[in-house]
């Protein structure tokens, strides 16, 4: 006589797969998301680059023109100072740009499982 403990087994094995299958789909459903947000976030992040691409442009031509400017007297050091550290800044984020899309993109590869 087991006084039922088979059936209480069972019931706790059922409830066990339940939960099993409740956690798996919620995981899957995280990763899903997961996915969803560092694609969106790549997406981003090139436009990001675009931009700083095109600004750290502007800031190079303004220095090179300030450079010129300042070299033929019709400009202040402090004028060049601020234009070469414009340009600085500007190579910066272009860089920092760079940095943050190709760690994206090695984290979406990452959870992708995704091989070149």
């Amino acid at each position: 006589v087991n006084w039922g403990r088979r059936q209480a087994a069972l019931k706790t094995a059922q409830a066990l797969e339940q939960l099993t299958l409740y956690t798996n789909a919620i995981d899957e459903q995280t990763i899903n998301q997961e996915i969803i947000t560092l694609y969106n976030n790549l997406n981003l992040l090139s436009k990001n680059i675009q931009l700083a691409t095109a600004t750290d442009s502007v800031a190079a031509r303004r220095f090179d023109l300030s450079n010129r400017l300042y070299q033929s007297g019709k400009l202040t050091i402090t004028d060049l100072t601020l234009a070469q550290a414009e340009k600085d800044t500007a190579r910066r984020a272009y860089i920092t740009a760079l940095r943050q899309f190709w760690e994206a993109w090695y984290a979406f590869k990452s959870v992708t499982g995704w091989r070149d």
